[in-house]
């Protein structure tokens, strides 16, 4: 992660600076990453008419002279009705095959919901295509009132219904119809651009004050699997939320800025963005703009060679004869085509609440067992079996649900029992096909033995009900609690999800906006954490892999594989990376950086420290990495230079 400049402490500078001949925002980002693109303000919001508009009668107010009714003529007052019917109903077949073109897309949606977007649209359509609401809208057009007017009141009279309704589905028509009246205003005023996630064109950096889970599958072309969205800009959230995480992991820049600084971006504005430095630069220049077309090539040839490396070795090796496996996270179908060109051993993290955010209501048992089959068929680089898959049941902590903690945690159980049904269902299906079980499942924020114990209970009663064998659970080792129970845990495998445990352990809230600053994977008491882990699964002969950020950040690998980690869960977009780095790795000397670091009382000299041994691995601070790179002839031994603490 990169905090170069922390938001808001100079804003956005007023005056073109010289060094940048651009206005300059200072930033904080999730990644290194360079992005050039034109500004896309996520905006889809009511517009209301002024009070002003609402006195109007036939476009004139009261106080203008002739303002009354009996004063206009009957030629003004027809050709008003006239020409506001004709705006009102233009806008009206604008928001119809807008809707139209929103249900075609749906065919395409991704397997997770195209049968609820199907569904849910065909509902929607026929909301907007209505003609009782389009009726009122014409009488109080033809007793003087504008059409903005007329829509905004008609529209707000049946929302104004649904709403006061206490059933969920009804309240849920009443968001439709506020987002149907948002869509028709913004078609009566063609100045006012619809900006929606349907309608993102290539080479956007998306501005939004937040990213909800549910919508990060339009970040990208479902037909040709490309990135619709070059960058995404917040003035709010956490670097370390799963929307950030999702974002990145699609290979895109990730940025909080100010809110006045935010403010200040506009639709179709030329934007920079520069992870390296800290800084969005708004309105460069033509030679501030080639000069980071440079950099944005250089940074995709990096990561084309990188992926033609990936896409030749599944497995890599340390330079002493270690093998490393370097699995993928996966959360939605979307990512099957970049996770098989990254060649992964496998999936190791496969996020089951992203589907779940997705739908509005509960996925029962024989949609889980579809959508699991068929993105695990999606991903095998073969396209004939199953790609070897690590499922987390369901996950509704910290952002993932905003939800009451109760009416979460009762959820959270209802659906584990579902999954859990399911994932039965998914294993006996593939070995009836003749398929070995490729399946491993784990299970979410345990802390003690006695949590493990009755999470595999309820596999165990899921599997009788489904008339299938039990899965032996694995768990995923992020409650600080749960380290001095390792000893007695009975548990298939062990999985530390680096996010949550790291954050635990320095007392830091995940979801804070200011995390960044205080997120220190070198901690020594991160350090214990992580190598007690790998000891007792020594010990004890469990399985141990590493998911979560620091599992993805290429700086910390050989830091990892110095811990005993080499089965790793990484973003799809950071596996050609990590991959080429844990290449370049001798086993005794990372165990020597790992102890080092781990003794070393400042954060700046463990730092000082992993950047060195990184240098000798020809990995770069920015995240550029030398390709040319060949193992120096003298092994590492800590840097000889003086270092802080």
């Amino acid at each position: 992660m990169t905090d170069n400049k922390q938001t808001g402490q100079s804003g956005l500078t007023e005056e073109f600076q010289a060094a940048h001949s651009a206005l300059v925002l200072d930033a904080s980002f999730a990644n290194t990453k360079v992005a050039i693109g034109r500004v896309f303000v996520l905006e889809n919001n009511r517009i209301e008419p002024s009070e002003d508009d609402r006195k109007k009668r036939y476009g004139l107010s009261p106080e203008t002279e002739g303002g009354a009714d009996n004063d206009v003529p009957e030629a003004a007052k027809a050709q008003f009705v006239e020409e506001q019917t004709e705006r009102y109903n233009d806008a009206r077949d604008r928001t119809i095959v807008t809707y139209e073109n929103y249900l075609a897309d749906a065919q395409h949606a991704l397997i997770e919901v195209r049968d609820i977007a199907l569904d849910s649209l065909g509902a929607e359509l026929a909301l907007v295509r209505d003609s009782s609401l389009a009726k009122k809208v014409h009488a109080r057009i033809q007793d003087g009132t504008s059409a903005e007017v007329a829509a905004d009141d008609e529209y707000e009279k049946v929302i104004a219904k649904f709403r006061s309704m206490d059933a969920p589905s009804i309240k849920k028509v009443a968001v439709e119809l506020d987002q149907h009246r948002a869509t028709l205003q913004h078609h009566l005023h063609p100045d006012k651009k619809l900006a929606t996630l349907s309608n993102i064109q290539p080479g956007t950096l998306l501005v939004s004050p937040t990213f909800p889970l549910s919508a990060l599958s339009s970040f990208r072309d479902h037909e040709t699997s490309k990135n619709l969205v070059d960058g995404a800009i917040t003035d709010a959230g956490s670097l370390e939320s799963h929307g950030a995480i999702l974002i990145t992991g699609m290979g895109i820049p990730y940025a909080r800025i100010a809110a006045e600084d935010m403010a200040r971006m506009k639709n179709d504005d030329i934007a920079i963005m520069d992870g390296a430095k800290g800084q969005i630069l708004l309105h460069p220049n033509k030679t501030v703009i080639e000069s980071y077309e440079v950099q944005v090539n250089a940074q995709q040839d990096q990561s084309e060679a990188l992926l033609h490396k990936s896409e030749k070795r599944k497995s890599v090796a340390t330079t002493d004869g270690v093998k490393v496996n370097v699995h993928a996270n996966f959360s939605v179908s979307h990512e099957a085509h970049d996770l098989k060109i990254a060649n992964p051993v496998g999936i190791g993290l496969y996020r089951t609440e992203i589907a779940a955010s997705m739908r509005e209501n509960s996925i029962n048992s024989n949609v889980w067992q579809s959508i699991f089959k068929q993105n695990m068929a999606a991903c095998d680089p073969k396209g004939s079996g199953y790609i070897g898959t690590t499922i987390r049941t369901i996950d509704l902590a910290g952002d993932k649900s905003e939800l009451p903690k109760a009416e979460r945690e009762q959820i959270q159980s209802d659906m584990t029992q579902v999954q859990m049904h399911a994932l039965a269902l998914v294993q006996k299906d593939m070995a009836e096909q003749g398929h070995k079980s490729k399946l491993r499942v784990m299970v979410p924020m345990i802390s003690s033995n006695e949590d493990m114990k009755a999470m595999q209970a309820m596999m165990d009663e899921q599997a009788q009900k489904a008339d299938a064998k039990s899965i032996k659970l694995g768990c995923m080792v992020e409650v600080p609690a749960l380290i001095t129970e390792l000893d007695k845990l009975d548990t298939a495998f062990m999985s530390v999800g680096s996010n949550d445990l790291i954050h635990s352990i320095l007392g830091i809230d995940r979801y804070d906006s200011e995390s960044i600053k205080k997120y220190d994977p070198t901690n020594p008491a991160v350090l214990k954490a992580l190598d007690e882990v790998t000891s007792v699964g020594a010990e004890r002969d469990i399985p141990v892999s590493i998911c979560g950020n620091m599992a993805s950040d290429p700086r910390y690998t050989a830091l990892l594989i110095g811990a005993g980690y080499t089965n790793m869960s990484a973003k799809i977009d950071s596996i050609p990376i990590v991959k080429e780095v844990a290449s370049r790795v001798n086993m005794e000397e990372a165990r020597q950086l790992f102890d080092t670091i781990k003794d070393t009382d400042t954060r700046a000299g463990r730092e000082e420290l992993l950047r060195d041994f990184n240098s000798y691995l020809g990995l770069s601070a920015d995240g550029h990495i030398d390709l040319e790179w060949k193992a120096p002839d003298d092994a590492w031994t800590p840097s000889t230079r003086e270092i802080d603490g």
